[in-house]
C-alpha cells in the first residue's frame, strides 16, 4: 500500500491522524455495496396486420356522369409486420353492388388496379380489370412492411338506374 503524506500545522495533527487512519483502511472494510447481474430475456410474437383507409372512411365513387369515367378515392392498403416472412394480400367483393332501391349495378363496370409497393411488394393487377365476385391475390411481397393502393373505376359503358350504390369488399392478409 502506497503511503500518503499530507502536512498540517500543529493544530491540526489529530485531524491528520485520523485522515491518515482512513487513508491505510483498505476499501472492502467500510464499503456498502453489492452487484449482481441478471439475464433479460422477452418475446416479441411475429405480427403482421393489414389497414385499410380511404379519406372518407368509405371508398367514394362518383358522380357517375353519362359516358364518363367515374374514379374513387384511392383505397390506401398499409402492411405493418416485424417479420420478413413473404405474405399476400387477397381482394374479395364479398355481395353484389345494389342500389337503396335494390336494382343490381351491371357486373364489369366497376373495375379496379393495384399500385406496385412502396418498399417493393409486387401489384398481382397492375392493369386496369374487372372487380371479380371471387377471393383473389392482388399483391405480394416477400416480406417487411408495405404500402400500396387500389383504385376503382366505373367505365360507364351502360346506361345506370340513378340513386346510391352500396357493396362489400374485404382485404385479407395471409402468409405466402
Amino acid at each position: 500500500m502506497e503511503t500518503i503524506k499530507f502536512f498540517f500545522n500543529a493544530k491540526s495533527r489529530l485531524l491528520s491522524g485520523l485522515l491518515l487512519l482512513l487513508l491505510s483502511v483498505p476499501g472492502w472494510l467500510y464499503a456498502n455495496s453489492d452487484t449482481q447481474t441478471l439475464s433479460l430475456t422477452f418475446l416479441i410474437e411475429p405480427v403482421a396486420v393489414v389497414k385499410i383507409s380511404s379519406p372518407g372512411k368509405v371508398v367514394r365513387i362518383g358522380p357517375v356522369v353519362p359516358g364518363v369515367d367515374a374514379r374513387a378515392e384511392n383505397l390506401q392498403v398499409s402492411v405493418l409486420t416485424n417479420t420478413e416472412e413473404g405474405y399476400q394480400v387477397f381482394h374479395e367483393l364479398r355481395n353484389d353492388i345494389t342500389s337503396n332501391s335494390g336494382g343490381e349495378f351491371p357486373k364489369n363496370e366497376l373495375e379496379f388496379a393495384v399500385s406496385k409497393g412502396k418498399t417493393g411488394g409486387a401489384s398481382l393487377v397492375p392493369a386496369a380489370r374487372p372487380v371479380p365476385r371471387d377471393r383473389i391475390p392482388v399483391f405480394r411481397s416477400m416480406g417487411g412492411p408495405d404500402f400500396f393502393t387500389i383504385q376503382y373505376t366505373v367505365m360507364n359503358k351502360k346506361a345506370f338506374s340513378a340513386g346510391s350504390y352500396y357493396g362489400n369488399i374485404s382485404i385479407t392478409l395471409e402468409n405466402a
